[in-house]
């Protein structure tokens, strides 16, 4: 997962104020988004076949949307 939101951060660093679209599998994607969420996804969100969308937070941090 640290590869992976190293991945997130440093893409919407440089592509500011756009929407990104980012593709994987399953296991790492959720991974992923409980990492940049803080915790705050449940165990099993997800699946094989999810469609997430987080967006930004004023001051840094992630609010998760879907």
């Amino acid at each position: 997962a640290e590869r992976m939101v190293a991945t997130v951060n440093a893409r919407v660093a440089e592509n500011p104020g756009q929407t990104l679209v980012f593709v994987s599998h399953g296991g790492p994607v959720a991974e992923c988004l409980n990492a940049l969420s803080g915790g705050k996804l449940s165990t099993g969100c997800g699946g094989m076949t999810a469609m997430s969308i987080l967006k930004a937070a004023p001051g840094g941090g992630w609010d998760v949307l879907l």
